[in-house]
This record gives structure tokens, sequence and C-alpha cells, in this order.
């Protein structure tokens, strides 16, 4: 963390259909290791072999909850569906609607 000279921690939830469509997937260590930041890959149709988490993001941020609601900020990039079933679950949550930007 911020004691190693890291930026302060960020997570990104960074769903896709299957490991094919993930982007920038050896980037995630790096990602991790100099940057601070955590990703979370939700894959929602993985292939046989995935043992990483499955389904849609809104649904593992809602089962991971938010930390801090009050000091969280929000990036949105996505389709409008998922967008908005997101931003259900940070309303829920606590997070500033101010806080949620998106992509449209």
């Amino acid at each position: 963390g911020t004691a190693l000279g890291l930026p302060k921690p960020a997570t990104l939830y960074y769903g896709v259909r299957d490991a094919d469509h993930c982007a920038y997937s050896e980037r995630f260590d790096l990602w991790r290791s100099a940057f601070n930041v955590d990703v979370v890959e939700v894959q929602s149709q993985p292939k046989p072999g995935w043992t990483g988490r499955v389904g849609y993001v809104q649904d593992a941020l809602k089962a991971d909850g938010v930390p801090v609601p009050r000091n969280t900020g929000v990036c949105v990039c996505g389709q409008k569906d998922m967008f908005l079933a997101l931003k259900d679950v940070l309303l829920d949550a606590g997070v500033f609607e101010g806080r949620i930007l998106t992509n449209f």
C-alpha cells in the first residue's frame, strides 16, 4: 500500500464473457504490484477450467460490499443495463451519486 510508496488502493471490477474477451489480462499483475490496483475479473460465460469469479460485476460488487462508501469514487464503462444495475448497488451501499461516473 501507501507505506511501500504505492498509490492509494483501487479496485477494478472487470467483467467479460470469457478469457478470450479479456483485454489487458497480461497487465493485471503489473497493475497490482506497481499501481496498487486489485483486479476482480468476473466472467459471465467462462470456459471450462476457469476458477475465478462467475456472473456479473454488479453481483460481484454487491457480494463484496463497498468498504468505505463515503470515500468511494466509481468510473463505469460498459452497457447501460449493467451501469443501471451497478448504480443501484452503489447507491444502496451509500456511495454518493455525484461520485459515480459513466461513459455515456
